[in-house]
């Protein structure tokens, strides 16, 4: 099992995302917690993008993440849609 350590970026997109809308504040939990314990969990869709890893809580949210397989932690980068306005493929 993965401890998650977050960026700001995350946290700001995740509050930004979750202020108005619990349902999803649930799925990136849920999300989270499949990441913790196997990041290559069918469901999360997890694929390489540049040097990070992409995982999908939605049809269109994704989180980027990195890992150190050393310390067992993963660094959730980023949150934000696939395409459009925050999409997480623009920013890195």
């Amino acid at each position: 099992m993965y401890s998650i350590e977050f960026s700001k970026r995350f946290l700001k997109q995740f509050n930004r995302l979750t202020k108005t809308d619990k349902k999803i504040e649930a799925k990136i939990e849920k999300a989270l917690d499949l990441i913790s314990k196997d990041p290559f969990y069918p469901s999360l869709k997890t694929h390489k993008y540049q040097d990070s890893f992409s995982s999908s809580v939605t049809g269109d949210l994704r989180i980027l993440w990195d890992y150190g397989e050393e310390k067992l932690t993963i660094l959730a980068i980023d949150l934000g849609g696939h395409s459009g306005k925050h999409s997480v493929y623009k920013r890195i």
